[in-house]
């Protein structure tokens, strides 16, 4: 689960701001996203404390001590306590956003859709965004961002028998069944036989996929068809397999530095784990409880651009990718991606979610 997600999960207060926005904002056409993440003055003061360093150095060496508390020098990833509380990031929060609630470490972002041509209603509703993000207690954005995409596409691992395609994950055990089964997501494969580039793998014999998001109905996280499991279970019979992880994450913080092969993008790509996404439309679907992550911004001197275009999000054919920290995690699975991003299900929510849906009893193989 991710550190954010936990977050929201427990704390009551957030839960009405997100959901007041979500509710203000739901039928605004430009919206395709809430994503829950932290505040970057409040990150830049927690690193700086951690380091050593005084917070309060922000004020009068402002660009220098942020580049420094949000760069690898002062550690990225790890235990966060988001229960600190700083003057610092209190006092800039409340110049640059009049947040009223300047002391949170949480920082609201609203992906918009980008406006393509000259239209005064299209501009009237991203003013709309911009009121709402003004209006939300705790620090809020917008951001322009292209749509996200499932990333089913061609010339990659898994192939169902409709020809779509995917990436092999990673393989999970059944405990009641004693069966050992080939993971990828249902978007990809359903039903039927999956095979690979060498051959025939085995029948699915599980699987959830997207719930279509019906017409007239906005995606909020109280929608009620909220997409929160998006797997196929395929199952390889007596194969020996090898895994690519061997335990499990149980929290994803943001910064935590993840590793990524997917049958599209080839060799192994690191990146960092961001925001929380608390709903996302992907598809024609609402999605819930996705872990953002992207090119490792926050580490190393080289400029943002230079990094992403080093390390591009996911392609076509990436999903089902399995994401791995620390060399032995499995830190979740890629379904989607956009311009700039990638989106990933946490491995312990796919594990609970198909347990509760398939009634099995999983574990890694």
């Amino acid at each position: 689960m991710h550190l954010l997600h936990q977050a929201l999960d427990e704390d009551k207060e957030l839960q009405q701001i997100v959901g007041s926005l979500s509710e203000r904002i739901a039928k605004n056409p430009l919206k395709h996203a809430i994503v829950l993440d932290l505040n970057p003055f409040w990150l830049a003061c927690y690193r700086l404390s951690e380091a050593g360093l005084r917070e309060d150095t922000l004020f009068y060496r402002f660009p220098e001590s942020l580049v420094y508390a949000m760069s690898g020098l002062s550690g990225g990833g790890g235990y966060i306590d988001l229960s600190r509380e700083f003057s610092t990031s209190s006092q800039l929060t409340e110049e640059f956003f009049r947040a009223r609630l300047a002391s949170s470490p949480y920082l609201l972002r609203i992906f918009a859709r980008p406006i393509l041509e000259r239209n005064g209603e299209l501009v009237e509703y991203r003013q709309r965004l911009v009121e709402a993000a003004r209006d939300t207690p705790i620090a809020t954005i917008v951001e322009t961002q292209e749509p996200a995409q499932l990333l089913a596409g061609s010339g990659d691992r898994i192939i169902s028998a409709s020809s779509a395609y995917g990436t092999l994950g990673g393989f999970l055990r059944d405990n009641k069944s004693n069966k050992t089964f080939a993971v990828t997501c249902g978007h990809v494969i359903s039903a039927g036989a999956a095979s690979t580039t060498t051959g025939y793998l085995g029948p699915c014999v599980h699987a959830a996929v997207p719930i279509p998001l019906p017409s007239g109905i906005p995606c909020t996280s109280t929608c009620g068809c909220l997409t929160e499991l998006d797997v196929a279970l395929i199952d390889v019979g007596g194969a020996a397999v090898v895994n690519v992880a061997t335990s499990i994450a149980a929290i994803l913080v943001p910064k935590d530095i993840v590793t990524m092969k997917g049958a599209k993008s080839g060799r192994p790509r690191r990146y960092e784990v961001g925001g929380a996404m608390v709903e996302h439309t992907i598809g024609g679907s609402c999605w819930s409880r996705l872990s953002l992550f992207q090119a490792p911004v926050s580490v190393g001197v080289l400029p943002v651009a230079v990094k992403v275009g080093m390390t591009p999000p996911p392609d076509d054919g990436d999903s089902g990718a399995w994401l791995v920290r620390g060399g032995n995690e499995w830190a979740g699975m890629v379904v989607a991606g956009d311009a700039l991003h990638g989106f990933a299900l946490a491995g312990s929510a796919i594990i609970a979610q198909s347990d509760r849906s398939f009634g099995t009893q999983l574990q890694l193989a």
